[in-house]
This record gives structure tokens, sequence and C-alpha cells, in this order.
């Protein structure tokens, strides 16, 4: 969240690490793979006994961790600072959106211009947030069969994964079957000079679902999955 109160103060919104268990309630509730890194609120075990970590961690307040407690405070702030009369230049980008949507709802009678930057259905937000966020992968089968279609299209010489007879679907099966020998046996990567750690299905699996986002990136993709090369996988923790 980023907003310019139109005076002499600036606010931004900054991560936290309440966002962050969120995410990961909600990844292990929808079923969706954890990054084996990336989570820093893992509780291990079963998915019964994660979800149980993420409630107990985040305590008691959950219960405010929503959108219309969070553009009161805006509000507060902005009576604080005495510029409740000022326009206030809001630009929402992401979660934003849906935050600039409730605010503006609450108190239509503000002085505000806003930018809201994503598409967000404020229904299914609202009343059904496991169904609002299976409709925001609706197209990315379709995304990421383009880029492997992409892929084979090029050729070896502008895509690391294909060779001068790739298909699509070939080099789909490369990468799955990659993904099912990292199940079976996650791969010890020894120290880079910046990190070391272990790769699993997972990181595939997270990688591609960020990277259909950016088909700038795709090659990147491509790249880091020239496997069985097991001088590739540091390629993963970077």
């Amino acid at each position: 969240m980023n907003a310019d109160i139109g005076g002499d103060h600036a606010l931004f919104g900054l991560l936290s690490d309440c966002d962050e268990v969120m995410q990961d309630l909600k990844r292990s509730q929808m079923g969706m793979p954890h990054e084996v890194r990336w989570a820093v609120s893992l509780g291990g075990g079963s998915a019964e006994d994660a979800e149980l970590y993420y409630f107990e961690r985040i305590g008691s307040y959950s219960r405010v961790v929503i959108s219309a407690f969070t553009a009161r405070d805006m509000n507060s702030i902005l009576e604080v600072l005495g510029e409740e009369d000022r326009v206030m230049v809001y630009w929402g980008f992401s979660y934003g959106t849906m935050l600039g949507v409730t605010f503006t709802a609450m108190f239509p009678d503000l002085p505000i211009a806003s930018s809201l930057t994503g598409v967000s259905n404020a229904v299914s937000f609202t009343m059904d947030i496991y169904k609002h966020n299976w409709i925001g992968t609706e197209g990315k089968n379709n995304a990421w069969h383009g880029c492997l279609t992409a892929c084979a299209e090029a050729g070896p010489d502008g895509c690391a994964l294909a060779h001068p007879q790739s298909t699509a679907k070939e080099i789909e099966g490369r990468i799955n079957a990659l993904a099912d020998k990292l199940i079976r046996s996650l791969l010890p990567v020894p120290f880079t000079g910046l990190k070391s750690g272990i790769v699993a299905a997972s990181d595939i699996t997270a990688a591609i679902f960020s990277s259909i986002y950016q088909p700038t990136i795709w090659p990147k993709l491509a790249k880091r999955s020239q496997w069985p090369r097991k001088e590739m996988a540091r390629h993963w923790l970077t």
C-alpha cells in the first residue's frame, strides 16, 4: 500500500511477518506446495499440524487483520495528521487494490484520488477467499503450455531445454520427471559461496507458477531446469 495524502506526509505500507504467516496458512489450506526456503513459518509434520502452528503463531491478532480495520487505521492517520480535509492520493497494487476499494466504500465522503492497478473480484475476495484465489489460476495452464510451445519453437539456440526435435509435450514430460524424482529424493546443494540448502519438487512447482507471470524470464526458468546436470542445481538457490 502506498498513499500520498496530499500534504507534507507520505505513507508507505511495508511487508510484515504477519503477512508472510497468513500467506503460508492460505497456501496450506489450498493444498499449494511450500517453497522450501521462502516459507518462514513452516510448522513441519502433517498439514493439520502446520495449520495449527499457524493459528497458534498469529494468535488473537488474526481477528483484526482485515481490510476494514486497515481502512479505519488509514482514516485515523489522516485525522491525527490533520489532513482529513485534503485530497488523499492513493496508489494501490496487488492487495492494495482491494484495500483501496474498501476504503472508498467505507468513507465515500472523503476526498480521495486513487489509482488501483490490480484486477480483482471484490465480491469473491470478501465472501469466499478460497474461490477467489482459485479464480486467479484459471489461465495458468494456458500460460504454461504457451511457455512450453515457445521453447519448442525456439529450438536449442533459443531455449536451453529444447532439443532439435523437441515438442512442448516432450519438454513438459522431462520437467515432470524431474519433479517426480525430487519427490522421491531431495537434492542437497553444497555451499555456493552465498548459501547452501536442498532442492525439492516444490522448488520446481513454485518457480513455474511465478515465472509464467513474466514471459521475459522464461529463458531463465529453462536454463535452471537443465538437469540432470547436477551443477545446475545451485541456480535454484540464488
